[in-house]
């Protein structure tokens, strides 16, 4: 048996220069003697978790930040989530930011009620009067977007409208 190399190792081993632990550290970072990070560096408590989410409650990040934070998380940046750009048109716009602020828009425009039954508040959908697949010029135009509860969206002429002419 061999001993370690690096001073202050004295682990045993059957072969090469340096123990296992060292070995590792060569394999890795390319230096038997880097010592690597503690494995809960970046650990936060539940106290200063608990911090952060207070200051941070009820602020909005600016439209600029939101843009930003979007575009960074498009494409090849989005690592192990990009395929290629294999998803559909219509699912990229439905996913984007400004589709997201259309949506925010029409229903603050809305204040957030119902356009049909009146009720606010609920489980809102933002929906298009005008098909967003037959006019694609409109897809963001305020005034082709309306507030609906889920029962009262369901009930339109369009909702669902491709999945029913698929059935047929």
């Amino acid at each position: 048996m061999k001993v370690c190399s690096i001073d202050g190792c004295d682990k045993q081993h059957y072969s090469r220069t340096w123990c296992m632990v060292h070995y590792g550290r060569w394999k890795r970072q390319g230096d038997p003697n880097i010592k690597l990070p503690p494995f809960n560096r970046g650990y936060q408590s539940p106290e200063t978790r608990a911090k952060i989410s207070a200051s941070t409650m009820g602020k909005k990040k600016s439209l600029e930040m939101r843009l930003k934070l979007s575009e960074a998380k498009k494409g090849a940046n989005a690592l192990h989530l990009w395929k290629g750009g294999i998803s559909p048109i219509n699912t990229r716009i439905r996913r984007s930011a400004e589709y997201r602020i259309w949506r925010e828009k029409v229903y603050e425009r809305d204040d957030y009620t119902c356009q049909i039954c009146k009720e606010r508040g609920g489980r809102l959908n933002a929906d298009h009067i005008k098909p967003f697949a037959e006019y694609p010029e409109l897809r963001f135009d305020l005034n082709n977007g309306r507030t609906l509860c889920e029962p009262c969206h369901v009930k339109t002429p369009t909702f669902g409208r491709w999945k029913k002419i698929k059935e047929l």
